[in-house]
């Protein structure tokens, strides 16, 4: 499959997703190499900026591929989805869009890289069952997966 600029639902998709699955006292922030000391955050309010970086970035990594000049087409304008989003849901929804972002060598060090990264941990800390992992295991508790809940 060749990498493609998604569709402006799907970058609404992540944001929905990861507004809904943030509790009221989190904060979703990163920091970027523009502005190290300032952080940047994740709100209602943030979310049109938020999506057109991701936008940016994905029409750069196909710019790259390619060998094109596009442009993004208009600017991007956050509309939240309706229902309930997952966790999974969030999660596949980011694989997707960094599929089709990554293909240029400045992806790793971009801001929507670290994006991708922050709202995957969100989603990750919002799993059923992950706060219930081990954070540690120590020499005597070799039998961790044999006392573990059994899924």
């Amino acid at each position: 499959m060749g990498a493609h600029v998604v569709d402006k639902t799907h970058i609404d998709a992540i944001l929905t997703a990861a507004l809904a699955l943030m509790r009221p006292n989190d904060q979703v922030y990163w920091f970027h190499a523009s502005d190290e000391e300032t952080p940047n955050f994740l709100t209602a309010q943030t979310a049109g900026r938020v999506g057109a970086v991701l936008l940016a970035e994905n029409v750069a990594s196909v710019n790259y591929r390619y060998k094109e000049q596009g442009e993004v087409e208009q600017a991007y304008v956050f509309t939240r989805l309706r229902g309930y989003p997952t966790p999974l849901q969030l999660l596949s929804l980011l694989h997707g869009f960094e599929y089709q972002a990554c293909e240029h060598p400045g992806w790793p060090g971009s801001e929507a890289y670290t994006i991708v990264r922050r709202l995957e941990r969100l989603a990750i800390n919002r799993l059923a069952g992950y706060k219930d992992g081990p954070w540690s295991v120590s020499d005597s508790q070799t039998d961790v997966f044999l006392t573990a809940a059994r899924r």
